[in-house]
């Protein structure tokens, strides 16, 4: 459903990054990252790490946070804490999973255009995956439908604030729950999370509308 509204302020992407001390897994996100700050500035990077932090030298103070935890954060964790530091002219955010660069050079321009149409957006319609950038003529192609998407989304911050993405402990589903609590699908949970999941989808179900669209584009996936 389309939800026509003006949203003047900025765009920002938020990148969660569990720090797992893996050299391949630092490598793919500086790969990703350098390409993606020449798109846009406006990257939060919010890094988890039980040891030794490894992305000061390489991502702006301002845009940096960074969490020293005993335990593993999971990545909705991270885009909340990230999305609570953001400007308050911020009025458009995306997440994406570490690695990943848009290559559609006017893709911010249409972002910007599809939430002034729609409060939640896939931003991209297939991901060319491989293990650097040198590998994007080769890389593996994939189609990636609305309900399959777990490597990044856009949206009105009016659609989480004060709500954030479900934290829960189930791994790969949680991108998925936004989506599917805005559609009205049902979402099966476990019963003792059922007290507080079940306020939250209802809530994101009403703010959203079913207004949700995905927006034709390719992004590249550097895997470690």
């Amino acid at each position: 459903m389309i939800c026509p509204k003006k949203l003047p302020g900025s765009t920002w992407i938020i990148i969660p990054f569990c720090n797992n001390d893996v050299p391949d897994q630092l490598q793919a996100f500086l790969q990703a990252y350098y390409l993606l700050s020449k798109q846009i500035d406006n990257v939060k990077v919010v890094e988890a790490y039980q040891t030794k932090p490894r992305l000061q030298k390489y991502v702006g103070s301002s845009n940096l946070i960074q969490i020293k935890s005993n335990k593993e954060y999971i990545a909705e964790t991270l885009i909340n804490i990230g999305s609570r530091k953001l400007p308050t002219n911020c009025d458009k955010l995306v997440w994406l999973t570490p690695g990943i660069v848009f290559l559609d050079n006017d893709w911010l321009h249409r972002l910007s255009l599809y939430l002034e149409h729609y409060k939640l957006v896939q931003p991209f319609t297939y991901r060319v995956s491989g293990s650097t950038v040198d590998a994007l003529g080769n890389g593996t192609v994939q189609n990636i439908m609305l309900n399959k998407n777990i490597i990044g989304w856009a949206y009105r911050r009016t659609v989480i604030d004060g709500l954030g993405l479900y934290e829960n402990k189930r791994k790969n589903l949680l991108d998925n729950m936004l989506y599917m609590a805005a559609t009205g699908q049902k979402i099966d949970v476990q019963i003792r999370d059922r007290a507080h999941f079940n306020p939250w989808a209802s809530e994101i179900k009403d703010r959203v509308l079913d207004s949700v669209a995905r927006m034709p584009g390719r992004v590249f996936h550097i895997t470690a």
